[in-house]
């Protein structure tokens, strides 16, 4: 298997037309000067007469999707390859690899492949592999008359209908762990290639920078932020909650608790986003529809990864307390409750009741200034927050 397709089919490319210079500058000058001299070139080497851009079109696209057809299972290869090669020249250009016009240049001859309709998902998946490479610098030399007839018709829409600011919002994450925790980012094929324990390092600097935050007043931040994004249904540009809310309860009993402000608070949640990011969950929304059976264990994994953007659903007073009331007071004998808990049941509910009417997500007690009976309630309730989270990661 090849480790990075994008850059070999990118070599290609520039090989064949390195290999073909006299005739490709042949065929640019007769299209920009001579149109039947363009159709002479185009008949000689094909030993048959063309009259129009339409008829050579058509007959390049018929025979390149011919040479393409494979029998031999073992020298094929899935044409979804050439959808990942097409993100990733887009990457390279948004992480300023490649200049816009050196881009659009490689980005045709995939394109085309896509769009002329060449390949599909849906009809023959596997073509013969990149590397039975005399067959495929006589399809690149064909894409690149392509390219000549068609006036460069193909340029990269960065942003295309199934995929949003997918990519932009990748590159702009890559930037952010790179610069911020020094951890170079490799993206192969449009998907990110961490190193051997580079997700652990990264999540340890994550921590490290958490651990000089008040985790408490975090926390805060992270359910008000919710609320609002739920008011406004900031549904496609959201925050990982569930992820950000499990490593601040993982890292709390680390926490210096010092007063922090709302810029440090962004600037870790952002970090934290960033990383998210990475795993490219907000996939093309129709690619569970072509998944091939190697690519099925990523997909649950992403699956999972994703859950840390569900809703988080907010426990009602009522429910809890009708459930105390109707379900467990009838079917509980109170002194033996009071025996064991040492305290009634009645004061569990009021306890409830007094927890509901504070405002905020967090709540902080002042063992001093509550009353001996919630203070018991409060130990029995209460977790060592060392012993928490301590195996949560990615």
């Amino acid at each position: 298997m090849m480790n990075n397709y994008t850059d070999y089919f990118i070599q290609l490319v520039d090989r064949v037309i390195e290999k073909n210079k006299s005739y490709v500058i042949n065929l640019e000058i007769a299209k920009n000067n001579n149109l039947m001299d363009f159709y002479k070139i185009i008949s000689n080497r094909y030993g048959t007469s063309f009259k129009s851009n339409s008829i050579i079109k058509n007959f390049i696209i018929d025979n390149i999707k011919k040479e393409l057809q494979i029998e031999d299972v073992s020298l094929s290869m899935s044409t979804d390859i050439f959808y990942k090669i097409k993100d990733q020249i887009k990457i390279y250009y948004l992480d300023s690899y490649f200049s816009k016009e050196k881009a659009n240049f490689y980005y045709f001859f995939v394109n085309a492949l896509i769009d002329y309709g060449i390949i599909r998902r849906l009809d023959n998946i596997y073509i013969i592999k990149l590397i039975q490479n005399n067959i495929w610098e006589e399809i690149i030399l064909k894409l690149y008359e392509l390219y000549i007839v068609e006036d460069c018709k193909f340029s990269m829409n960065i942003c295309d209908f199934s995929n949003y600011d997918r990519l932009p919002r990748l590159i702009e994450s890559k930037k952010e762990i790179e610069q911020r925790l020094k951890e170079k980012i490799e993206i192969i094929d449009a998907k990110v290639i961490f190193k051997r324990e580079q997700e652990k390092r990264i999540v340890k600097k994550i921590e490290k920078k958490l651990s000089q935050l008040n985790l408490f007043d975090f926390l805060n931040c992270i359910f008000y932020q919710y609320q609002s994004d739920k008011k406004r249904n900031a549904i496609e540009q959201t925050i990982p909650y569930k992820y950000i809310i499990n490593v601040l309860v993982k890292n709390i009993s680390k926490s210096k608790h010092k007063r922090i402000d709302d810029n440090k608070i962004n600037s870790v949640i952002k970090l934290c986003n960033s990383f998210i990011c990475l795993y490219q969950l907000e996939e093309d929304k129709f690619k569970k529809f072509f998944l091939l059976p190697n690519e099925i264990e990523d997909y649950l994994h992403k699956q999972i990864l994703q859950m840390n953007f569900y809703p988080i659903y907010q426990f009602k007073r009522n429910v809890l307390v009708d459930y105390i009331n109707n379900l467990i007071i009838p079917n509980v004998d109170k002194t033996l409750f009071r025996k064991k808990f040492e305290f009634d049941i009645d004061d569990l509910v009021k306890f409830f009741n007094l927890l509901f009417l504070e405002k905020d997500s967090i709540l902080k007690f002042d063992k001093k200034r509550i009353s001996s009976i919630n203070l018991k309630i409060l130990d029995f309730f209460s977790i060592d927050v060392k012993n928490v989270n301590q195996e949560y990661e990615l």
